[in-house]
């Protein structure tokens, strides 16, 4: 009977010895779990702060800002998002990369000179030697460890644009069009001046049916020819023709299926001053807009609504349709001075969008 109960308490006591070991391991497991989780969320908020960092200085290049200027908003945009409790922090110099990305090697390339800049990498990090310090551990003290580093990197670019200005003829703009051709070379220089490499324009133009004047050529280097096809542009002279833009849509699209730059972003620019005319071409134009938009393309209109001389836009119904026919990313804008144009189509330039890569 002795051995039998000191049998027992032996088990009992063997049986306490586990248990408190096993709670000391659940607890270390918890504890571990705790940590690790506050890691995984500090690098999503540290990944926000470098993809919207890296849009930021992406979005600058675009507008033709300076490399300061880019890393000055790369660094205020990250800084607007928090981490582990605190402001991300960047080092402008260090975290704020600009190069150059390729889509087919899916990889960013750091240097270069910044006016051929088209990417920008972002790097948002806790660690030992960033501005913010390493992040703080509640419990990985216990195994000899109070902090850890974490690193989140963002690349935004800019895809090559293909541009396609497609203009307006009809007899109706005959005093207007100098200004729209200013406005179409205005657009051209802006993306000019953005100095984005792989940057093509083209160059069409409808009345009652559509005219290729341009294929797709290189910005900067085709300049010379994409002057000369924009000065060449007229107005008709022939009464009654009316207008007809999904010919001008078609010519447009057939310019931009000869490209074979897959990662492209790909854009028809309309400049019109109504919508189609007679009534029985509107459906058409919108069943046109539909066949690019399901082959990737946006479409940006600009209409006139007044022209020298007189009213017309059957009260806003022309700039209504025509807002209508915006397909992708593209905008709608509308003016009753011509005089404006220039400047609505160098803001369509600075309208095409940045993206996220990594």
């Amino acid at each position: 009977m002795t051995g039998t109960r000191s049998n027992r308490r032996a088990e009992r006591g063997a049986v306490l010895v586990w248990v408190a070991l096993l709670v000391v391991v659940l607890l270390a497991c918890v504890a571990l779990a705790v940590d690790i989780g506050f890691l995984y969320v500090t690098r999503a908020q540290l990944q926000n702060a470098a993809d919207a960092g890296a849009l930021a200085a992406m979005a600058a290049i675009r507008d033709g800002e300076s490399k300061t200027d880019a890393r000055e908003q790369a660094v205020a945009v990250a800084e607007s998002n928090e981490a582990a409790g605190a402001n991300v922090q960047l080092d402008p110099e260090t975290d704020v990369v600009f190069g150059t990305y390729s889509s087919e090697e899916q990889h960013f390339e750091p240097g270069g000179y910044f006016t051929d800049a088209t990417a920008a990498k972002v790097i948002a990090r806790r660690t030992g030697d960033s501005p913010a310090g390493p992040v703080p551990l509640f419990f990985a003290h216990i195994f000899g460890r109070s902090v850890a580093d974490v690193v989140a990197e963002g690349v935004a670019a800019v895809g090559r644009r293909e541009v396609v200005i497609l203009q307006d003829c009809t007899r109706s703009f005959t005093e207007e069009i100098g200004d729209a051709k200013a406005a179409d070379w205005a657009l051209v220089q802006a993306m000019a001046d953005q100095n984005l490499a792989g940057d093509q324009v083209g160059v069409a133009t409808f009345v009652d049916r559509g005219t290729e004047r341009l294929a797709l050529s290189p910005i900067p280097d085709a300049m010379s020819a994409i002057a000369t096809a924009i000065d060449g542009i007229e107005a008709t002279t022939i009464v009654g023709l009316g207008t007809n833009i999904a010919p001008g849509f078609n010519t447009a699209r057939q310019i931009l299926r000869r490209s074979d730059a897959e990662d492209a972003e790909k854009v028809i620019v309309l400049v019109s001053d109504g919508m189609p005319n007679p009534p029985s071409r509107r459906q058409p134009a919108i069943a046109a807009a539909d066949s690019c938009a399901r082959e990737g393309i946006s479409i940006f209109t600009v209409t006139l609504t007044q022209e020298s001389g007189g009213a017309y836009g059957m009260e806003g119904a022309d700039a209504e349709f025509n807002a209508g026919l915006v397909r992708g990313f593209g905008e709608a804008y509308e003016t009753p001075n011509s005089e404006d144009l220039v400047a609505l189509l160098v803001l369509i330039a600075r309208q095409m969008p940045v993206r996220l890569v990594e």
